[in-house]
């Protein structure tokens, strides 16, 4: 029996209130305080981890009549004579009261209200933690488990902080490990997975009692709830920290849990497994042990046949996960063969379902291309599947789509098949999403538009056909500095094609930034060429981002108007009346390494392929001096770019020292002033033959002529150089 004094006693000795905690407090003064604790708790941080759930259920092995007598007229439970019983010592008493509290707190239509309150404002809870763990009476023990698992369950982290302060976790653990009612075991796993699923701080507490390795060994008892709670109770702890989860799987927790999916028919058993892998499988700092978790595959993919949504996205969500990371996990999770049935599901009616297949493969087709047209791509659906997703209006489920598609179009080695996959198809639905305000499915729909741009000149047809071109060139000012890189990629992807692709597809779609400009600028009359007007407008957009955006986006836009200036002379004129070539020069002279070689790019294309007046241009605009300083990298083919560069602009000055009256080539003193002439003499030392070709090349026949004349002053010993700098 319990060492406590009868209350009967104690009512002799004492007036009823001193048997009250909250003695000399009036009844509106306890209903104030108990309606501050109610906000206080209200108020209190919980942890929302999306992955945690309280698995407390309501505990269906009720006394006999139990049932029958909730649905009779409750007696006042804080009554004196039951009161009396709750705390005396005779187990008759003790067990008529403990019964009628169990009832009210766990089967009553008063379940959840105020009564709680009261109870533990007259410091109740702590009698029935002291019964629960020092009664000798099972059904009394039980009825404690009961009524405290209910407290827990409504009340939640006030009453797990204070079973935690009285060290009861080391109590249910060894009631689930001695105990020999199944009853009293079922409730001590869900108080303890009530604890677990509370904030970390409880989670922790749990561990590092040592509860994980009691919970694996609970998977394999033969009562389902408590291998439910069990299960639940493992995946609370592996969603909380990757340590935890990582702890779990050292224990070889995975073998548990199939051993459950292989023979278990409860579908709520089902359900808590599936979930308890899902969060096994998740995280990426560290990730987890990928030979570890993959074991679990099969039965994955024969639950993604499961009917129930909840299994099913649990499911899909932890393929996700084994699909993030490196080739070698995409490679086994596609050899699994969950691909097709991933597909199927992105057409499930329920959103979670879809979403979560969905972004399993969008993990997938960022493997290798093997893996991405060998396995996904052989669905040519796919792409009406993810058509189908972009009509929706839900942000996260296009956003994902989009994402997906990005990821489908990529690849160079090979590139996707357009005739076979019909990527076409998505090209109006991402056209659509080109307008969408979310910054992250904007940049992923022109991250797709770039990587379909690449290639052929047919693939980019297909591109311009669509009409995406247009908002393209106006996404090309946005904030967003993703958003505009991945424009700017997708206008220099299409900008490599046909001349007619270059100027009649983007240079006619943009119109309107025509009409804006040309109100502006004021220098646009009705007699200009629209083509050139046009191509001013979207190049105005390009100078300011060669002016104002970030690195990277510099050297995109250098490698755009590379291409552009690649193009026919009225190309090249285009950009000159653009006045975009003075940023471009400041951009070859002072920008980093790659973006100066992506300008040094633009300029050899401007010089090759201009004409004389076009080459004028540029070398008015300084470009020979920054041309000169690149001379001297370590990169052959840059110095053959710059070596092509100069010798165009000589060739060109040749031109003019032939029509001139003077005779002189007017480039080769510049040249010369910025030391070009030193490096091309020192470049004739260089062990790249093409190289050391071409810097011959150029003294032999723009300088030679200078080295006579000194060699004939030299021998008349009138050593008068034409230059001023010391060879």
């Amino acid at each position: 029996m319990l060492p406590i004094a009868s209350a009967e006693v104690a009512t002799q000795n004492m007036p009823r209130e001193a048997m009250y905690k909250n003695k000399g407090m009036t009844s509106v003064e306890m209903r104030k305080r108990r309606e501050t604790d109610i906000a206080q708790l209200r108020k209190q941080k919980r942890d929302d981890e999306i992955n945690k759930r309280r698995n407390i259920k309501e505990n269906n092995d009720m006394f006999i009549g139990d049932e029958d007598d909730s649905m009779c007229e409750s007696p006042n439970i804080f009554d004196e004579k039951i009161l009396s019983n709750l705390f005396s010592d005779r187990l008759s008493a003790q067990e008529s009261a403990m019964r009628l509290f169990r009832r009210r707190f766990c089967f009553g239509k008063h379940k959840g209200n105020c009564l709680i309150d009261e109870a533990i404002a007259l410091g109740l809870i702590d009698r029935f933690l002291l019964i629960l763990t020092n009664s000798t009476s099972i059904c009394i023990r039980r009825d404690a488990a009961s009524i405290l698992g209910s407290i827990v369950a409504d009340k939640g982290n006030c009453l797990i902080d204070e079973a935690i302060a009285l060290g009861l976790i080391d109590r249910f653990l060894l009631i689930l490990t001695n105990s020999t009612s199944i009853c009293i075991r079922r409730d001590a796993a869900s108080i303890l997975g009530s604890i677990v699923a509370g904030t970390s701080t409880h989670t922790e507490c749990v561990v590092r009692s040592g509860a994980v390795p009691t919970f694996i060994h609970l998977l394999s008892e033969d009562d389902e709830e408590i291998r439910e709670h069990s299960l639940l109770a493992i995946g609370n702890i592996a969603a909380d920290q990757c340590s935890y989860r990582d702890l779990c799987l050292s224990l070889d927790v995975i073998p548990a849990i199939l051993r459950i999916l292989n023979s278990s028919t409860k579908p709520s058993e089902i359900r808590s497994a599936v979930w308890t892998i899902s969060n096994l499988c998740r995280g990426k700092n560290p990730p987890p042990d990928f030979s570890r978790v993959s074991i679990a595959l099969p039965a994955l993919s024969k639950q993604l046949f499961n009917q129930d949504a909840a299994t099913l996205a649990d499911a899909c969500r932890a393929v996700a996960s084994l699909s993030e990371g490196e080739n070698s996990h995409i490679e086994v999770v596609v050899q699994s063969g969950v691909v097709r049935r991933l597909v199927e599901l992105l057409l499930h009616p329920n959103p979670t379902v879809s979403a979560n297949a969905l972004r399993a493969i969008g993990n997938i087709v960022t493997g290798t291309d093997q893996q991405t047209q060998g396995w996904i791509i052989s669905f040519i659906y796919f792409l009406f599947l993810i058509s189908s997703l972009l009509a929706s209006t839900k942000p996260s489920e296009i956003r994902s789509a989009v994402w997906t598609i990005s990821n489908l179009c990529r690849g160079k080695n090979p590139p996707p098949d357009f005739s076979r996959l019909q990527v076409s198809i998505a090209l109006p639905a991402l056209s659509k999403q080109l307008f969408n305000q979310d910054a992250a499915t904007l940049a992923d729909a022109c991250r797709a538009v770039a990587s379909l741009s690449e290639g052929e000149n047919s693939h980019i047809e297909v591109v311009v056909q669509s009409g995406v071109v247009r908002r393209l060139v106006e996404l090309l000012l946005h904030p967003n500095p993703t958003v505009s890189a991945n424009a700017l990629r997708a206008i220099g992807n299409i900008v490599t094609g046909t001349d007619q692709q270059t100027q009649g597809s983007i240079i006619s779609f943009i119109y309107f930034l025509f009409l804006i400009t040309s109100l502006l600028a004021g220098f646009v009359s009705l007699l200009n060429s629209i083509l050139v007007v046009l191509s001013c407008s979207a190049l105005e957009c390009l100078e300011k981002l060669l002016v104002t955006g970030k690195e990277s986006i510099k050297k995109e836009v250098c490698w755009t108007l590379s291409n552009i200036l690649a193009g026919n002379r009225k190309q090249i004129q285009t950009v000159i009346d653009a006045h975009i070539l003075p940023s471009l020069i400041h951009v070859l002279a002072s920008g980093d390494f790659k973006t100066r070689k992506e300008a040094c790019w633009a300029i050899g294309n401007a010089l090759s392929g201009g004409n004389a007046s076009q080459v004028a241009a540029v070398v008015r605009e300084g470009a020979i001096l920054p041309l000169c300083d690149l001379l001297t990298v370590m990169e052959p083919k840059i110095v053959s770019v710059v070596l092509n560069a100069l010798d165009s602009i000589l060739r060109h000055g040749e031109n003019i020292r032939s029509k001139s009256k003077t005779g002189i080539n007017p480039y080769c003193a510049l040249v010369e002033e910025a030391r070009g002439l030193e490096k091309l003499e020192f470049l004739q030392q260089s062990p790249n033959l093409e190289i050391y070709v071409k810097a011959f090349d150029i003294i032999e026949n723009y300088f030679a002529a200078d080295e006579e004349v000194l060699t004939v002053n030299e021998t008349n010993d009138e050593i008068q150089p034409l230059t001023t700098f010391d060879l």
